[in-house]
């Protein structure tokens, strides 16, 4: 069990060392629309307009793009953090580093194999794929929907 965290703390280190300096990013973007410019998240209530207004994820009137559990990440986010982008930037980072330890899991628990599971979460965790996910503040529902299928 002890080899597990020690297995998990250097793939973190790792995961880290490739998404280095982040948390220096300012908004990019689709940032600017989906947070900066987008008036729906500035009050979290009523809550209920997250879950029945689809304009709430992208402030746009006529938006075909809904995400409610987004979108009210997204305003919790703007009361706690308001313009300081480089907080986004490390709870996106947060959010992938719990990924990357959910997919290890997962994976060691279908083969009861730690060095399959640890290159897995490697390759899952640094793959250049999820960089746009994990750099752009408005790609964080790509990080949430994935720890939600992965718990």
């Amino acid at each position: 069990m002890k080899y597990h965290f020690f297995i998990l703390g250097a793939i973190f280190l790792l995961v880290i060392s490739a998404y280095f300096g982040v948390w220096n990013f300012d908004f990019v973007y689709d940032d600017y629309r989906h947070m900066v410019g987008n008036q729906s998240i500035r009050e979290l209530t009523p809550v209920t307009k997250f879950f029945t207004e689809p304009s709430t994820f992208t402030g746009v009137t006529m938006s075909f793009v809904w995400r409610p559990v987004a979108a009210f990440a997204q305003a919790v986010s703007w009361q706690i953090f308001g313009m300081q982008s480089g907080w986004y930037h490390t709870v996106n980072l947060l959010l992938h580093l719990i990924n990357v330890g959910l997919v290890y899991w997962l994976v060691f628990l279908l083969t009861k194999k730690a060095f399959l599971a640890g290159l897995t979460s490697v390759f899952f965790g640094i793959h250049p794929a999820l960089t746009e996910a994990v750099s752009w503040i408005s790609s964080q529902n790509t990080l949430l929907f994935s720890l939600f299928f992965l718990v």
